[in-house]
């Protein structure tokens, strides 16, 4: 299986994800600076580490550039793997 060398950096549309490794499981902390209407809109998404890099191969035979960062945007802003529906 592999495991996140560090965190991953995603920034898209105004909002920045952070993605790490934390044993079994992918943790996004999700940062929404640009568009919170009072302060700072922030959440956090948790996949397994499993269902995280299932997607990421999806994503790889459907030709993305960056399967790794659009599994992240795809969990932390949809809750699912964009293509498993």
């Amino acid at each position: 299986m592999e495991e996140f060398d560090e965190k991953v950096y995603v920034h898209l549309l105004g909002i920045d994800i952070i993605a790490e490794q934390i044993g079994d499981k992918v943790v996004m902390h999700v940062l929404d600076i640009e568009n919170a209407t009072e302060g700072i809109f922030s959440w956090t998404t948790t996949v397994h580490i499993d269902d995280f890099y299932q997607c990421v191969k999806r994503k790889e035979a459907m030709g993305e550039k960056d399967p790794v960062k659009k599994a992240i945007a795809d969990f932390s802003l949809l809750g699912i793997c964009v293509g498993d529906e």
